[in-house]
């Protein structure tokens, strides 16, 4: 049983249990709020507004999506808003310690697109599923080409400002450089804030992401250059981690670098420090982890 914040990671042996914390949210003066932003301060351009839910005021997103789709009817569909989903309650263990030889090319560290849902309904060719680390987002095919079109969608985030979730949704967003990411955007990620009742126009914590995403830009040109390589293995739960540890070792020793395989628990820079010789780290964990 996990009580709180999750990744919402596929598990490899055991059942999962989620015992999400619920926050209080006044979900129509929230909607009336995300409508006011994006007629004053996004504009006319863009025709999708995605709102991200934290895990703690997810409880309420179908009440969240009713109030948007009633003043979207309101505003004669010029704008539609897409609204993340309940996360699980349940995650069911894959047994896949280890991937077969076959399927090693499809390995994703931390995978979610199989987990269970109560509303479950991805057998409907009508929508389209995407995860943003344990936010799961549908959407109707037909906003697919909107959404891919960093000049006419806009992010809109419900929840705490200190939230790793945010945090890691903010790296995905301003670090989404493909032309088909439904992530990739031209406009700040807002912030409702439910305790004052007003939308931040730029999230706490934004330029530092972007500083953030610099920084990573740079650790893998170093990569580049470096000849020994850690892999630092920062799960024993997540479904497919030894299959992601093996393919990496065979990508590594195959460039010609010598590769170690890093067990410490929880790993931290003190711990990591008593191998100054490797001049590279990766790790293998839920994408959380990483923060």
């Amino acid at each position: 049983v996990h009580v709180g914040f999750s990744c919402c990671s596929k598990t490899s042996r055991l059942n999962a249990r989620m015992v999400y914390q619920k926050k209080s949210l006044e979900v129509n003066a929230c909607a009336e709020k995300i409508r006011e932003h994006t007629k004053t301060t996004l504009g006319d351009s863009v025709r999708v507004v995605v709102v991200l839910m934290e895990q703690n005021r997810s409880w309420c997103s179908k009440r969240m999506e009713n109030a948007l789709t009633v003043m979207e009817n309101e505003d004669a569909g010029n704008v539609r808003y897409v609204v993340s989903s309940m996360p699980p309650d349940v995650i069911e263990p894959t047994g896949e310690m280890r991937i077969g030889k076959e399927n090693e090319e499809d390995v994703r560290v931390a995978s979610t697109s199989n987990l269970r849902t109560d509303d479950d309904d991805s057998n409907n060719d009508s929508k389209i599923h995407v995860a943003l680390g344990a936010i799961r987002l549908k959407y109707e095919r037909e906003l697919d080409e909107d959404l891919k079109d960093p000049n006419k969608k806009a992010f809109i985030w419900v929840g705490d400002a200190d939230s790793p979730a945010l945090t890691h949704a903010l790296l995905t967003i301003y670090s989404a450089m493909s032309e088909v990411s439904p992530f990739r955007t031209n406009y700040d990620v807002a912030r409702y804030c439910a305790e004052t009742n007003e939308i931040e126009a730029r999230a706490i914590g934004t330029e530092a992401c972007r500083r953030n995403v610099k920084k990573r830009s740079h650790a893998i040109e170093r990569a580049k250059d470096s000849n020994i390589v850690g892999i630092v293995v920062g799960t024993l739960g997540v479904s497919g981690y030894l299959s992601v540890v093996s393919k990496l070792r065979e990508m590594i020793e195959s460039s010609g670098r010598t590769c170690y395989t890093v067990a410490c628990g929880k790993p931290n820079p003190n711990k990591l420090a008593n191998f100054p010789e490797i001049e590279t780290f990766v790790l293998v964990a839920c994408e959380l982890c990483a923060l």
